[in-house]
C-alpha cells in the first residue's frame, strides 16, 4: 500500500530528528519522487538516521533541488549529481542515491524528451557502478527499456548473478521469470536492418531478436546449450546483417535470457568475479595516475534557464532557515543570561 504524504509528515513530526532537520524534510516532500518519499519514511520510521542525519538531510535537499530543476527541463543538476558519484561507491552511498535515481528514471520515461539523453547516460553510468545493489523494480525497468547500455558496460550475466546471490534465499521462483518476461518485451533496437521471418519484415527490437532465436533451432529452450547459442550467432541469416559488436551484444542478451530461465549462482563464482573486478580497478587506477593531465577546477555555472521559472534553491533556503533558528536560540540565551545577572 502506498503511503500518503500526510502519513510521512506525521512520521517526520514524531521523529527524533532536530526541528531544523524535520523542517528540511517536510519542505521537500511535495517536490521529490515516490521512491525518495519511501526512503525518507523508511529511515524516519526506523529511527535509522543516526549520526549521519545531517549529511542525509543535506543530500536529500540537494536531490529535491535537482529533481525540481529537471521538472523545469534543465538536466544539468541531474548530470552533475550522477557524475560526482565515486567510481567504487560503497553500499551506504548507493542506499542514499538509488531511490533518487529510480525517481529520475521514472520521470524521464513518463516525460520523454530528446534533451534527456545526457541525463539518461549519466544515470545509466551511475547505476552501472551500483548494479548489484539495485532493487528488482529498477532492474526490471533497465531490462525492459535500457538494457543495451548495461550489456556494453558490464558483464551483464555475472552482474545479475551478483544480485541473485542476495535474492536467492527469498526467491519464490518468480524473480527470474519476471525479469525474463520484461526482457522478452524489450523494444530497444539492435542493428539498422529489419528482421525477416516467415516472409514478413519485423523491426530489429530485442524482443524480435529473441523470437528469431527461439524459432531458429528446433529444440526446446530448456535443452539448449552454449553451442546452440553460438550456432545461431554464426549461421542465422538475420544475424549476418549485424556488425561484430552488435553480434556480441545479441549473444550476451541470449545468454542472459537462458540464465534467467533457471537462475543459479555459487559464492565461489562471485568471489572469483569480484576478485577479477578488483584487479581491473587496480590496473585502471595505476594507469590513470600515470597518464591523467592536471585538473584545473572550473567555477560552477549558475542556473541559467531561459523562459523557465527559477526553482527554489533548497540548499540555500535550508541554510537560511538554519541560520534564523540559530539566531533565535542565541537571542533566547542572551535573554536568559540577562535575567540571571
Amino acid at each position: 500500500m502506498q503511503l500518503s504524504i500526510d502519513q510521512i509528515k506525521t512520521e517526520i513530526t514524531n521523529s527524533r530528528l532536530s526541528e531544523i532537520q524535520k523542517n528540511d524534510l517536510l519542505g521537500i516532500l511535495p517536490v521529490v519522487g515516490r521512491k525518495t518519499l519511501d526512503f525518507i519514511y523508511k529511515r524516519v520510521s526506523r529511527s535509522s538516521f543516526g549520526e549521519e542525519a545531517e549529511e542525509v538531510c543535506l543530500l536529500l535537499l540537494n536531490e529535491a533541488k535537482v529533481y525540481q530543476v529537471l521538472a523545469h527541463g534543465d538536466i544539468t543538476g541531474a548530470v552533475e549529481l550522477f557524475k560526482s558519484a565515486p567510481d567504487n561507491p560503497d553500499y551506504g552511498f548507493g542506499e542514499l542515491i538509488i531511490p533518487f535515481a529510480q525517481d529520475v528514471r521514472q520521470y524521464m520515461q513518463t516525460h520523454a524528451s530528446p534533451g534527456f539523453g545526457e541525463a539518461l547516460t549519466a544515470l545509466n553510468n551511475f547505476e552501472s557502478k551500483v548494479f548489484h545493489w539495485l532493487p528488482e523494480t529498477e532492474l526490471n525497468e533497465i531490462i525492459k527499456n535500457d538494457l543495451l547500455y548495461f550489456v556494453r558496460a558490464l558483464n551483464i550475466v555475472m552482474e545479475f548473478k551478483r544480485v541473485y546471490l542476495l535474492e536467492e534465499l527469498s526467491d519464490d521462483g518468480t524473480w527470474g521469470q519476471n525479469l525474463r518476461m520484461s526482457l522478452e518485451g524489450n523494444a530497444e533496437q539492435l542493428g539498422a536492418s529489419g528482421l525477416v521471418r516467415d516472409e514478413k519484415n519485423y523491426p530489429p527490437t530485442i524482443a524480435n531478436w529473441l523470437k528469431d532465436y527461439f524459432a531458429f533451432i528446433n529444440k526446446p529452450l530448456t535443452e539448449r546449450v552454449a553451442f546452440d547459442q553460438i550456432q545461431y550467432i554464426e549461421r542465422a541469416p538475420n544475424v549476418q546483417r549485424l556488425n561484430v559488436y552488435e553480434r556480441k551484444d545479441l549473444l550476451e542478451i541470449i545468454k542472459l535470457h537462458a540464465w534467467l530461465m533457471n537462475p543459479e549462482v555459487t559464492e565461489g563464482e562471485i568471489e572469483a568475479y569480484e576478485a577479477d573486478l578488483a584487479g581491473q580497478s587496480a590496473k585502471a587506477a595505476v594507469k590513470t595516475v600515470a597518464t591523467a593531465p592536471p585538473v584545473i577546477p572550473k567555477p560552477a555555472a549558475p542556473f541559467t534557464g531561459v523562459n523557465k521559472p527559477d526553482p527554489d534553491d533548497w540548499v540555500r533556503v535550508a541554510q537560511q532557515r538554519r541560520a534564523e533558528e540559530q539566531r533565535k536560540i542565541d537571542v533566547k540565551l542572551n535573554e536568559l543570561k540577562s535575567k540571571n545577572k
